[in-house]
């Protein structure tokens, strides 16, 4: 669960990503509950990562 909050946090998204493919791991191993709020601070915490990316070559785009 924090690793979902992690990534929905634009700044933090890194860590919520990193958090994710950890706890994922955990649960895998230890058959737990939870695989599915580490699977979207996965993609969550990519899409804020996409979004920034596209955003700065937008904005240096528009600049040159």
């Amino acid at each position: 669960m924090i690793a979902f909050v992690l990534s929905a946090i634009g700044l933090l998204s890194p860590v919520g990503i990193w958090l994710g493919y950890k706890t994922r791991r955990q649960i895998d191993a230890k058959r737990q509950l939870g695989r599915e709020f580490a699977t979207a601070a996965i993609i969550i915490g990519w899409l804020w990562i996409v979004f920034v990316v596209l955003g700065l070559l937008a904005y240096l785009w528009i600049l040159i």
